[in-house]
């Protein structure tokens, strides 16, 4: 075939090839429920929320673990976490004959992990009623009735408000200190009454206990988890957390289909052919 033949020849296949691809469109990408809107950005913002306190906790902790303070301070015996501007005061307490007690406080920037700034505070003084109340939610959740899916449960204290509850909502998060292993099940949510002393609402955030080992451990992520979700028709803000903690995308096959999470983002994907 002459060279302007083969031109030709090749020039009409793509121009077939476009048209093609011009009268058979690709479907466009699955709409989330509307049903499940205002959920989904609920789920999202508490998630991070969840894993900002979490992780600001954790960062409380190992200064008063590198200070040398914890464990010798037998005296505490927890602690609250409140956000202040934009960063966070880590007030860790401990019952002293003489009543509840702040003992140490960690003040933490908007980079949490930059330039804390510890105190122990001598003599201890009383927590305010907002820490106060805080304290004995926790102790309150912590106390209830619920499926336990580890041996370790660190708990954050959020308000109500966020939920457009009064009260306290108290996370138990359940928590390992196996550096292989990723838990993404056993987390629990509980309303706790405004004074901190009575449950007023236990949900399980999932229905089945699941942890996942990660070979190597350590800083080592795996690609992404398969991970299906009974309790609720959409993912929850303990999805978004898990997410953020491991820095891990899930795929969460529901009654409703497949979602993606990564990070404070929920996709909706839909294969109805998926959905458990």
């Amino acid at each position: 075939m002459h060279a302007s033949s083969r031109f030709l020849t090749s020039f009409l296949a793509a121009c077939l090839f476009v048209l093609g691809c011009a009268h058979h469109p690709a479907p466009p990408p699955p709409q989330e429920p509307v049903e499940f809107e205002a959920e989904i950005a609920q789920a999202e913002k508490l998630g991070e929320i969840l894993h900002a306190v979490d992780d600001a906790s954790a960062v409380g902790t190992d200064v008063l673990l590198e200070a040398g303070v914890l464990p010798k301070d037998e005296r505490v015996r927890g602690w609250v976490t409140r956000q202040e501007g934009d960063g966070f005061r880590v007030e860790f307490l401990g019952e002293l004959p003489e009543g509840l007690r702040v003992l140490h406080v960690v003040n933490l920037g908007k980079d949490v992990r930059k330039q804390p700034r510890f105190e122990s505070l001598e003599p201890p003084r009383p927590p305010d009623a907002t820490s106060q109340a805080m304290f004995r939610a926790r102790r309150t959740a912590a106390r209830s009735s619920f499926r336990a899916c580890s041996n370790r449960y660190n708990a954050v204290v959020l308000p109500g408000e966020l939920l457009g509850k009064s009260g306290w909502l108290v996370y138990l998060l359940a928590a390992t200190m196996d550096p292989s292993e990723r838990v993404i099940g056993g987390h629990h949510r509980v309303l706790v009454s405004e004074d901190g002393t009575q449950v007023r609402e236990s949900l399980p955030l999932s229905k089945e206990c699941m942890t996942v080992r990660v070979e190597g451990g350590g800083d080592n992520r795996a690609a992404g988890l398969v991970v299906n979700h009974l309790a609720t028709p959409a993912p929850t803000e303990a999805h978004v957390f898990v997410s953020l903690l491991y820095r891990l995308p899930l795929l969460v096959k529901t009654t409703r289909g497949l979602w993606g999470v990564e990070g404070t983002r929920i996709t909706y994907i839909k294969i109805e052919d998926s959905a458990p």
